[in-house]
């Protein structure tokens, strides 16, 4: 464990630095399917 801070300008640039690379990737994983269901239950209000 690190007994100092870390300062936050790194931890804003490895955000920039992973979200950069992400965007580069061509193998990006897809995110979950979200099955929305379709009922009457709320134009009863």
């Amino acid at each position: 464990m690190y007994s100092r801070h870390r300062p936050i300008h790194n931890f804003i640039m490895n955000i920039c630095a992973t979200l950069t690379a992400y965007s580069f990737s061509e193998n990006k994983p897809e995110a979950l399917p979200v099955h929305v269901e379709r009922t009457t239950q709320l134009t009863l209000f």
